[in-house]
């Protein structure tokens, strides 16, 4: 699969799973066709928004007259670039707090040291990062002409997006010039009731009930 910003210019092709193709993803670690990554109109949008910024990058490396060689390394690691300043000053500083954030970045990391090349570790990745389930909204309001809606079954992923729930980003992120965006749940030990009971187009066919529920899968995988 190829995506196209316009006919004839190619932008990261994300179907052959080379590790310089998954690079323009920011090191997420998986392919952005993976159909998980789509299973709610939410992600499958910002998965879209992050296709359209990289290849606004890859244009403007050849309006800079940079090779076609070089257009994909240069959009994937400007995009990357962008990704790791938003979650240095805007994702970490809001969950820790800015003086833990200034604090790692001036004395360096006290537990995690990895030899050679750095990598997520499968005790946060399936464990510890969990947490963030139970920071999800039980309604998210995608835009100003509809009202709030669940995340399942309303934004089940799976699909093309309807007009009604196309995502006006700056009620899901501070922007300047609009109101404070919404917000996620504290952390707590509590999961939105959409996530207690997730449709049978997530989690398959089951004959046992509890299957339905993220939080036995998350204990299960954690």
């Amino acid at each position: 699969m190829l995506v196209r910003r316009r006919p004839g210019r190619t932008s990261i092709p994300f179907s052959t799973g080379r590790p310089r193709e998954i690079s323009a993803w920011c090191g997420w670690g998986r392919r952005a066709a993976e159909r998980r990554r789509h299973r709610d109109l939410l992600m499958a949008q910002l998965h879209l928004a992050m296709l359209k910024a990289h290849n606004a990058f890859a244009d403007e490396a050849r309006g800079r007259g940079a090779s076609e060689q070089a257009v994909f390394d240069t959009a994937a690691r400007e995009m990357r670039w962008h990704y790791q300043w938003a979650i240095l000053n805007e994702f970490l500083p809001s969950l820790v707090g800015r003086p833990l954030v200034d604090e790692v970045i001036a004395d360096g990391p006290r537990w995690f040291r990895p030899d050679g090349d750095a990598f997520i570790p499968l005790e946060f990745a399936d464990a510890a990062y969990r947490y963030g389930h139970c920071q999800i909204r039980q309604k998210y309001q995608l835009n100003r002409e509809t009202d709030p809606v669940p995340l399942f079954p309303d934004l089940l992923g799976f699909r093309p997006v309807p007009r009604a729930r196309t995502v006006d980003w700056t009620l899901l992120f501070d922007t300047p010039g609009s109101d404070a965006a919404q917000r996620a749940k504290k952390i707590d030990g509590r999961l939105a009731p959409p996530l207690i009971h997730l449709p049978v187009a997530i989690t398959g066919e089951t004959e046992i009930d509890e299957y339905h529920s993220l939080a036995v899968r998350d204990l299960q995988r954690g």
